[in-house]
């Protein structure tokens, strides 16, 4: 195996948009914690806001 040259790691979603997935993923996992949510409503409220201020 290889070694690489170069890592990237895109922590501020410059690179690649990831904001959608992560906010489908909180409301799986909320919805699975027995919260009534859904992708739509964390989208709305939880868009550009850090996992610890959620």
């Amino acid at each position: 195996m290889q070694v690489p040259k170069l890592v990237i790691f895109d922590c501020d979603g410059i690179l690649v948009d990831t904001e959608n997935l992560a906010n489908r993923r909180l409301a799986e996992w909320l919805s699975a914690a027995g919260f009534a949510t859904n992708f739509e409503y964390c989208r709305k409220h939880f868009s550009g806001r850090s996992m610890v201020s959620v």
